[in-house]
């Protein structure tokens, strides 16, 4: 599973695994970026901002 930023970038690679009867994600390798959890607890409802994306996005908070 990825999970990838609206710009289209891996933000991270994964997969999902149950354990103690709840989904859970494992990560591969590094995190680029941040995952969004939007509220749930189901990893394959989560979003993703990549480093890039969160840059301009910290500019253009700080412009306000």
């Amino acid at each position: 599973m990825k999970i990838t930023c609206e710009c289209g970038k891996v933000v991270v690679e994964g997969a999902v695994v149950e354990r103690n009867n709840k989904p859970k994600f494992d990560m591969y390798g590094k995190l680029e970026g941040t995952i969004i959890k939007n509220e749930s607890s189901n990893p394959k409802e989560w979003s993703g901002l990549c480093s890039e994306c969160q840059r301009k996005a910290d500019k253009e908070a700080q412009k306000k």
